[in-house]
């Protein structure tokens, strides 16, 4: 979805999205419920069933993961290979990942597509490159899925940039 931005193999050498510290738990990406329990069935990971309305969806759980109180720790996404990168089918992989550095969040009651600034590779283009392709490419199948999955829309939160409302 992303590849007019940055490559693959961009992504690949970072993988900065693809561990978690305690205190960024809440960005850990969403699963259909359908998915997760598929993937549970082939990995060992723990995971909770959750529910938003009328819709259940899917969540890594990696707070027993911490070896330590430690702010700064991470604890990698069960689904990461150092060596290879995601392990996970493009069919399989959620949403949230497929979008990462962007993220649609919630403010004041409007639906943002926002840019995370903690995206080394997407903090190199101006604001405004960024704003376009957001509303050029981004919009209308970032709505379309949330229409779908309003569990996947996040408050706001600092060190995000709004770039438009969906």
């Amino acid at each position: 979805m992303l590849s007019e931005l940055m490559s693959k193999d961009t992504c690949a050498a970072c993988r900065y999205c693809c561990s978690f510290k305690s205190t960024s738990l809440w960005e850990l990406p969403t699963f259909s419920e359908d998915v997760i329990k598929k993937l549970a069935e082939d990995k060992s990971f723990d995971y909770s069933i959750q529910k938003a309305g009328k819709h259940s969806f899917g969540q890594l759980d990696l707070k027993g993961k911490f070896q330590s109180a430690n702010p700064a720790e991470e604890v990698p996404c069960p689904f990461l290979d150092r060596s290879s990168g995601c392990t996970l089918s493009e069919g399989d992989k959620p949403f949230d990942c497929k979008l990462w550095p962007f993220r649609v969040m919630r403010k004041d009651g409007h639906l943002l597509l926002t840019i995370s600034i903690a995206c080394p590779s997407i903090m190199s283009w101006e604001l405004e490159q960024l704003r376009s392709y957001a509303q050029e490419k981004l919009k209308k199948p970032v709505r379309a899925y949330v229409d779908e999955h309003p569990y996947a829309v996040k408050d706001m939160m600092e060190g995000y940039i709004a770039l438009v409302e969906i």
